[in-house]
């Protein structure tokens, strides 16, 4: 992964070491160690001084006892020996005697916290011994204090070793995550080039298409698909224009047909859901089927008995067309009908040889394809695009995150003059 660190842990100059990346790892056990170690051999010291304290302290709480159980006590004081002293020995004999650790930062908050214990049964029950037992009270505190002075003699040194083992912690974090990002930079850089030639494999695939497209229409064929294309479309405006005869003729009729079911519904007169059907039919907004004729056929001749006796006044010359003769009228319309019919035969045939047509087939089949093929390059283009935002994040990263590490670095060779090797972002080409 690493092929671009070159060299391991190796001197430039007399003042310089050069540290490979694939090397850190071991210089920072390495630097562990030695911080370990010195950790070990410092606070040895203070700890055989703790020890010896605690040790001592115990060792004046059991003549403290010797002491209470030899020497009478007087009746006034004979209250606090019984309650106050063996509150104190137990609570001084249960911080001094516990197991300490052999780790020697765990050592030291052990021992701060019996320190801290032994201070608060001084402050607790021991107060009321003082006067009672002056000297052992006092060969005590003496102890204590020893005790204390140990720990304080432990905490600059634990405070700076536990300073750069947290920084080395920090160093490998630093180291992992540049190896995951230049993991992540050379996937990036391979989907790049992966999306890249997928991409231009199906825009070369695209174009050839398009040429199939093209030749196709220009073929024999497609000139009698197309001249069959044209036929339909003649044909659908011969369609049009009878269908408009047709809705212009029947919209004559509902206009009359209104005023007859508004004088039928007064005497609800013979006819009148007839009438109803009629209008209905005709409002429905669609052209009525040719079949459905005779609904409209067996109200007319209501109509004209009340255009006879007055009831309705026909306005223009299309109603009076109409009315004046409704047996020619019906026929006009059942002629419509059958040439419109016919037409509409004409057209759903042209319609399925069109669509059966193989040159149309072949062009839905290219038109599909192409689609096919244009959807998959925008996906293909996407992921590129995704894949360079990564590349580019990875790139940006590195060398942040290399800069922070060769701080580090710095900082835990104590500035001896070791430089450390990262990564070249620019490898590669995208």
């Amino acid at each position: 992964m690493f092929k671009w660190f070159r060299g391991a842990a190796k001197k430039e100059s007399e003042s310089e070491v050069v540290l490979a990346l694939a090397d850190l790892p071991a210089w920072l056990d390495e630097r562990e160690s030695d911080l370990r170690e010195r950790e070990l051999e410092g606070i040895a010291p203070f700890v055989q001084e703790f020890s010896g304290a605690t040790a001592e302290i115990r060792a004046l709480l059991r003549e403290f006892g010797d002491r209470r159980d030899q020497e009478p006590v007087h009746p006034k004081l004979d209250k606090v020996t019984r309650d106050s002293l063996p509150l104190f020995e137990k609570s001084i004999q249960s911080h001094t005697s516990r197991k300490f650790p052999e780790d020697p930062w765990d050592f030291y908050q052990a021992a701060a916290e019996c320190l801290k214990g032994c201070i608060k049964s001084l402050n607790g029950p021991g107060r009321y011994l003082t006067n009672l037992y002056p000297e052992e009270m006092k060969a005590i505190r003496a102890a204590i204090d020893r005790a204390g002075r140990a720990v304080n003699g432990m905490t600059p040194l634990l405070k700076e070793t536990r300073a750069g083992i947290k920084r080395t912690a920090e160093a490998r974090t630093a180291f992992v995550r540049i190896r995951e990002l230049v993991g992540e930079q050379a996937e990036a850089r391979t989907g790049v080039m992966a999306h890249q030639a997928v991409r231009s494999r199906l825009s070369d695939e695209v174009r050839a298409c398009d040429r199939k497209i093209v030749a196709l229409e220009g073929g024999d064929e497609y000139r009698v698909l197309n001249d069959l294309r044209e036929r339909r479309a003649k044909t659908l405006d011969e369609s049009g224009h009878i269908e408009a005869e047709i809705r212009t003729a029947l919209s004559t009729v509902l206009h009359v047909l209104r005023k007859a079911q508004n004088i039928a519904s007064k005497d609800r007169r013979e006819g009148l859901r007839e009438i109803h059907r009629a209008v209905d039919l005709l409002e429905s907004g669609t052209l009525p089927e040719s079949g459905s004729l005779g609904v409209v056929e067996i109200v007319l001749p209501h109509t004209v008995a009340m255009i006879g006796n007055g009831e309705i006044v026909l306005k223009n010359r299309e109603e009076k067309g109409v009315f004046s003769d409704t047996t020619a009228f019906i026929a006009m319309i059942r002629t419509l009908y059958g040439r419109y019919d016919t037409i509409r035969d004409i057209i759903e045939s042209l319609d399925r040889e069109i669509r059966h047509h193989p040159a149309s087939t072949a062009r839905a089949a290219l038109s599909d394809e192409r689609i096919r093929l244009v959807r998959q390059c925008s996906e293909e283009s996407r992921l590129e695009e995704l894949a360079r935002q990564r590349l580019t994040h990875a790139e940006t990263e590195i060398p942040a995150t290399g800069a922070r590490l060769a701080t580090m670095v710095k900082e835990i060779s104590g500035g001896t003059g070791v430089r450390l090797v990262l990564p070249d972002v620019r490898s590669g080409d995208t």
